[in-house]
């Protein structure tokens, strides 16, 4: 991908209301802007609803999981191991515990100017693997406990979903979801082929 290229904000629920596997494809590649900071999605999860065993809302409606079942396009924060704050796209019609994970993303740097935005190259303070892994990803954008809930449309909360105009065609692989011990059997992890920003798994 060229090194400068320009952003299209998605701010639509109709994007989001979609099945999560489509909606989980479609976020390869796109940039998500996080208070300051900024990544190219290059690796998700998708946990679908109230019939994957490996979904927050399998088991059904928590005070922990009730933003999943929720209108879409709104975030999921979980914390995991008491540590690390993973960030989730809510997805599909609200009732329906759906979502995607960001496991992945390549760091950038940005120039807003009013609603446009640009991306203008990798960014500078990036480190190996710091932006890989939820984990990681998590601490990097700075998610917290207290993200959880915000609809990612609303431009006053600092962060938000672009698309990136002009993208080069990429390709997408599909494996197994990483880390779980229920629903391993479910190619429901993508992938950028290309990008080095992937977590080690299958």
């Amino acid at each position: 991908m060229n090194e400068i290229y320009s952003l299209r904000q998605i701010c639509d629920e109709e994007f989001f209301q979609r099945d999560t596997l489509e909606v989980a494809k479609s976020l390869i590649g796109m940039v998500i802007l996080y208070r300051g900071r900024a990544i190219r999605v290059s690796e998700v999860e998708a946990y679908r609803g109230k019939d994957d065993p490996a979904s927050h809302g399998f088991g059904g409606i928590s005070p922990r999981n009730k933003t999943m079942f929720g209108p879409p396009g709104h975030i999921y924060v979980y914390l995991s191991y008491g540590i690390h704050h993973c960030l989730n796209i809510v997805a599909e019609m609200a009732g329906s515990p759906s979502g995607i994970l960001v496991r992945a993303g390549e760091p950038l740097e940005y120039h807003k100017a009013g609603s446009k935005v640009r991306v203008i190259g990798p960014s500078k303070e990036r480190e190996p693997l710091s932006s890989v892994g939820p984990g990681r990803l998590g601490r990097y954008l700075n998610v917290k406990l207290s993200d959880d809930g915000i609809d990612i449309c609303r431009n006053d909360q600092g962060i938000s979903l672009f698309a990136v105009l002009e993208a080069a065609s990429k390709v997408i692989k599909a494996t197994p979801r990483i880390g779980i011990t229920k629903g391993t059997e479910l190619e429901w992890r993508f992938v950028d082929s290309d990008s080095s920003y992937l977590s080690k798994g299958r």
